[in-house]
């Protein structure tokens, strides 16, 4: 069997998202998907720098939130912990 995961997926920790993390979640589960990477960005324009935001603790601190939050529910978060453990989820499929 085939696991599908998102590979690059942006959220509210990046300029150019507004997506909430639980709810990219929510939607991967419910598609089906086995895992997904968030791979939050600082790329702009040096011109608009200043609107940039890069924040890797609190993308972190989100990651491993989601972690704790969909361990609670039915056990759907897998503990074995790829290359990049700050930046992916893994679900039990």
């Amino acid at each position: 069997m085939v696991k599908l995961h998102d590979q690059h997926l942006h959220s509210r920790h990046s300029v150019d998202s507004k997506a909430d993390p639980a709810a990219n979640c929510e939607q991967a589960l419910a598609a089906g998907l086995a895992g997904l990477t968030f791979t939050e960005h600082y790329d702009m324009h040096p011109s608009e720098r200043d609107q940039c935001q890069w924040d890797y603790d609190a993308i972190a601190a989100t990651v491993a939130a989601l972690r704790d939050g969909l361990a609670a529910l039915d056990d759907k978060i897998d503990g074995d912990w790829p290359r990049f453990p700050n930046t992916m989820l893994w679900f039990k499929r």
